[in-house]
């Protein structure tokens, strides 16, 4: 009895060239996944890097409103310092190197500088950290009398972020801010002044006040 031979089965398979083609694909797509997920990572940590940034920015800047607000008296308006005094107590705003300080340098009690916020930029270019202007925008100095300071303006500005942060502030104790106005006229003459300053007139000299005729009152809408 004669066997007949077996037949040889095919197995199909990947061969040696299309397996390693496969690894390649594979390779190729899971740099490329992994590209993407670091750049999502990388924005979202940015994000919320910015995010805690601002924040911490937009709290000094309102500390800042709140302390130059009620300022009674400047007497140092400098583009990195300003020392002013509030119920008697004397204070002081600082930029020194990557920081902004707040201290209180005198009065009943004294309190050690403190940081508002760091990571503020070191070099500031052409723009200043403080601007102190009179109504028509020209620039308050310490030599003018503090009812002209109608503005002191603040800018922050950051290391590695692109946005500036600004606020503009309008001491309220210089008794001039959004006063209305007193127009009167007399023997041809037109004479205006801040409510304020007309009172301050009406103590020292009553019976000057009391000679104006023809008076108005304008800007209390």
């Amino acid at each position: 009895m004669i066997n007949k031979p077996t037949a040889i089965k095919n197995y199909n398979g990947f061969s040696l060239v299309e397996l390693i083609a496969s690894l390649a694909i594979a390779g190729i797509l899971a740099a490329a996944l992994m590209t993407i997920v670091t750049t999502a990572m990388n924005g979202f940590s940015l994000s919320r890097e910015a995010a805690g940034l601002t924040q911490k920015a937009n709290l000094a800047l309102a500390r800042l409103r709140v302390e130059l607000l009620n300022a009674e008296d400047i007497i140092t308006a400098e583009d990195n310092r300003i020392i002013y005094t509030v119920d008697g107590d004397t204070h002081e705003i600082l930029r020194t190197g990557n920081s902004i300080t707040l201290e209180k340098t005198a009065g009943a009690t004294t309190i050690p500088a403190k940081t508002l916020v760091d990571n503020i930029a070191a070099d500031y270019g052409t723009d200043t950290f403080l601007t102190y202007e009179k109504q028509d925008a020209s620039a308050w100095l310490t030599s003018d009398d503090f009812s002209e300071l109608y503005a002191i303006k603040v800018k922050l500005k950051f290391i590695d972020y692109h946005a500036d942060l600004d606020t503009m502030i309008n001491p309220r104790n210089n008794r001039v801010r959004n006063a209305p106005l007193l127009v009167y006229r007399k023997n041809g003459f037109e004479i205006t002044y801040f409510i304020s300053k007309l009172e301050d007139l009406h103590a020292r000299n009553p019976k000057r006040i009391q000679g104006i005729q023809d008076s108005r009152i304008q800007g209390l809408a």
